[in-house]
């Protein structure tokens, strides 16, 4: 078997190649180019027909989706209500069709026409309009009359001050900076804006200016304009370099309705008034292809696609590799030699090892010559015989040659995906990946376990195939296997896969009534957090807390014990079930107890009190009235907290504490009834003290003898009281009665306190010497007294410091040295 060469067409020192990949397509409502717009989804994408006949004949379908050999259509959209509207409809990188409204509303959908999102920008634009978009990989960009936008950033991109002609973007993973780029034309530059937001923008001068149309490289490194004088220049995408400028020679007001890149080789405008398809290459070359009827194309990474109604074609620069085999003027090179001498083996002639001899030196790059060409030629049958031949040159050498059998394997997969409807090359699997592949296949209608078998095949882990198998699994009643079995058979073909989220499959399992199937899938959910909601929802909240507590994950409990409490008072679960299962776990327990301090005592003292917990009680209780201004509830509640702590034979002395406060609370109420000041709230000692402040000693005294106040306690309360007022006759009165229990320091720390250096100098001659008298002279400024109080002391050297910094004669600061050098080196 051969290759026709001959038919091929000198394009540059290459050539460029225009076969057949599906013939009698069928698009089946699709009968004219010319009356639908067409969107196609590059790798092989579906491709949608949006019919430009649809307001004057409403029987037809307005936007249908066919798979990308045109032979099954896979969905329908009625777009009658928003035709008029539509700016765009493209694919992102996801296969997903979106289609951009006018008033800034974008609508998503999946391949088979399902509605997946509405999004709208509306609030963004105020009174502006959408006039164009862009749809490019991940990115939504659109034009208003005024700026730019990204469907991401509401902020506007840019703001042109000129007309703009043309525009496009290029999405992160083609920016040289990992940021999108938007690039337009006006009428005098080419200007380029990043995302990135601490960019310049950078503009290309360009004497034309105006360019009618642009197009990214696949790689988007090459930029493509077409000019209003029919020019197709091509420059580098950052500007830095202009590679290319060629006259088209077209008429004027004839532009291309179609301009795109094939692959990374050349640039194709097609002209449907003409009916010509140019390619333009990289040195300048060009070639016509003359077409009969409409068509349309799209781009790809390595070629372009070309589709008739009909019909689809592939338009290629040539493998080199298949060059070197087929071509009549290379017959004579290692190759085409190794290809025809394993022709004449499989034909038993005898004349193969003189030939392979011939080739020993250059058999390994025949080799791999041959193993390549295979991964560019579409044709089945000569797939194999160029196999066939690089494994008859394998078994003449000494060495296994690995990208022998992986290419194999690839093949088979590629053959099988263009059977499925998917026309991908080699090289555009590569590009795209074998990963994205299998993510593209599970969104389509084929089996789970078949996808499972092609991703097992290329040797991916495939966690997303496993899963759709599994949610398969569950969700397939044809098999009479018991809920263990098939819980246990889901585990097992997961074993091996980390990341592997068990909560969806269990969530699949719930949703159509197989519950107890769904429990054991959860059980095998190593995620808490992915485990606990799904048990929740499913009102099982006795697993669910103990798995939150397993967790420690203290949200997690925090939202089982909510959820669970929510459901009781909608009457749909039981308190008593809840009572139980807080009191099995010491955890849920203590979430329970801090949410019900926060948001409903009376649960929390109802819970105490069944347990019988008094001492839990009463302090729930006074949490409850300790911000309340009813006098006669807050003394209600006080009787019955003592009432029960009295009941208990554990807590004697707290409840007499709380019925000595009891006393204290209707004592205040009468302080408040004949002073006409607020008591209330206040503790014994600073009632006493509001009332010698008020002048009613006798009534302090009283309070003092009723309450059984320490004699210790009492002074304090009462020379603070009497030195607040400026009572410093009665204070020292007070002073002489008796020795001062409590010494005669905190005489001076309140005469200091309100402002009385005289007063306080006096019960300072009743201290002993010590450090604490010495940082009171210096308080009080009484120098010489400070430092005739040292000389006795041996103090720390921070005091000695101090007295030096604030004591400014000269013969007491001497003497304060000589007393700190008794003590410490201060050489």
């Amino acid at each position: 078997m051969t290759k026709e060469w001959s038919n091929l067409k000198e394009f540059g020192q290459n050539c460029l190649d225009r076969f057949t990949i599906y013939q009698d397509s069928a698009f089946e409502n699709v009968k004219d180019f010319r009356t639908v717009k067409f969107y196609a989804s590059p790798f092989g994408g579906p491709i949608a027909f949006l019919n430009t006949e649809l307001l004057t004949n409403e029987s037809i379908a307005p936007l249908e989706i066919y798979r990308a050999d045109g032979k099954q259509r896979l969905g329908v959209l009625n777009v009658m209500d928003i035709y008029q509207d539509i700016i765009e409809i493209g694919w992102n990188d996801l296969e997903e069709l979106i289609i951009v409204l006018k008033n800034g509303t974008f609508l998503l959908y999946d391949m088979y026409g399902k509605v997946k999102q509405r999004v709208s920008v509306s609030d963004s634009l105020k009174t502006e309009t959408v006039e164009q978009a862009r749809i490019v990989g991940p990115v939504v960009a659109f034009q208003t009359k005024k700026s730019f936008y990204l469907l991401d950033d509401r902020r506007p991109l840019a703001s042109p001050k000129e007309t703009v002609y043309s525009w496009l973007v290029i999405p992160p993973e083609l920016s040289p900076d990992n940021h999108t780029e938007l690039i337009y034309s006006d009428s005098s530059a080419l200007h380029a804006i990043s995302t990135a937001r601490n960019t310049d923008p950078v503009a290309l001068p360009r004497e034309g200016g105006g360019y009618k149309l642009m197009a990214l490289s696949p790689s988007g490194k090459l930029l493509a304009c077409y000019s209003r004088d029919h020019r197709i220049h091509v420059v580098q995408s950052d500007f830095s370099k202009e590679l290319l400028e060629v006259n088209t020679g077209i008429e004027d007001n004839c532009y291309p309705d179609q301009f795109v890149w094939c692959g990374e080789s050349g640039v194709c405008c097609y002209y449907r008034e003409l009916s010509v398809l140019l390619v333009v290459g990289l040195s300048g070359e060009c070639v016509v292809y003359p077409e009969s009827e409409a068509i349309n194309i799209v781009s790809e990474c390595d070629g372009l696609r070309i589709y008739t109604t009909d019909s689809c074609e592939f338009l290629h620069v040539a493998s080199d590799s298949l060059k070197r085999i087929f071509d009549k003027d290379n017959d004579k090179y290692a190759p085409a030699t190794l290809y025809r001498a394993a022709y004449l083996f499989h034909k038993n002639k005898t004349c193969v090892d003189e030939i392979i001899l011939e080739l020993k030196k250059s058999l390994a790059q025949a080799i791999d010559v041959l193993i390549d060409a295979a991964t560019h030629e579409w044709d089945i049958p000569l797939q194999k015989e160029l196999l066939r031949a690089a494994a008859f040159g394998i078994t003449y050498l000494e060495k296994q040659v690995i990208r022998f059998y992986e290419t194999g394997k690839w093949l088979r997969v590629l053959n099988a995906m263009r059977k499925f409807g998917i026309p991908l090359t080699f090289t555009q699997l590569r590009v795209m990946t074998p990963e994205v592949l299998i993510e593209r296949l599970m969104n389509r209608n084929i089996e789970a376990s078949t996808v499972d078998d092609i991703s097992q095949y290329l040797g991916l882990k495939g966690e997303q195939v496993l899963i759709r198998w599994s949610k398969s699994k569950v969700s397939d009643f044809s098999f009479q296997e018991t809920e263990d079995k098939i819980a246990n058979s889901i585990k097992y073909k997961l074993r091996s896969s980390t990341g592997v989220s068990f909560a969806s499959i269990a969530y699949e399992a719930y949703k159509i009534g197989r519950e107890e199937l769904a429990i054991m899938l959860l059980d095998a959910e190593p995620r808490p957090a992915d485990q606990v909601p799904l048990l929740v929802h499913m009102r099982r909240y006795e697993i669910a807390l103990e798995k939150a507590v397993d967790s420690g994950d203290t949200n997690l409990i925090h939202m089982v014990l909510a959820i669970f409490r929510i459901n009781i008072e909608n009457g749909t679960s039981s308190a008593i079930d809840f009572e139980t299962i807080v009191r099995q776990s010491v955890p849920a327990r203590a979430v329970w107890a801090q949410m019900c301090k926060q948001t409903n005592l009376e649960m929390l003292i109802k819970m105490y009190s069944k347990e019988k917990l008094p001492m839990e009680v009463a302090r729930l209780e006074i949490q409850k009235i300790i911000n309340t201004n009813n006098l006669e509830l807050m003394e209600n509640r006080m009787k019955y907290i003592a009432d029960i702590l009295k009941k208990s034979a554990l807590y004697p002395m707290e409840s007499t504490l709380t019925e000595n406060e009891i006393d204290l609370l209707k004592l205040q109420v009468q302080l408040e009834e004949s002073f006409k000041v607020k008591f209330v709230g206040s503790s014994l000692t600073n009632t006493i003290y509001r009332v010698l402040l008020l002048g009613s000693i006798k009534k302090a005294k009283k309070i003092r003898s009723d309450f059984k106040v320490p004699n210790k306690r009492w002074w304090w309360i009462k020379i603070g009281a009497l030195a607040e007022t400026g009572r410093w006759e009665a204070l020292r009165s007070f002073s002489t009665k008796r020795h001062s229990p409590i010494g005669y320091r905190p005489f001076v720390e309140v005469c200091i306190k309100n402002g009385n250096a005289s007063e306080a100098k006096h019960y300072m001659r009743y201290m002993d010497n010590c450090e604490a008298k010495v940082l009171y002279y210096l308080k009080l400024q009484a120098w010489y007294e400070a430092v005739e109080t040292a000389d006795t002391l041996e103090l720390p050297e921070f005091v000695y410091q101090q007295m030096l910094n604030k004591i400014r004669d000269s013969t007491l600061k001497s003497k304060v040295k000589s007393q700190m050098a008794r003590y410490y080196d201060t050489a």
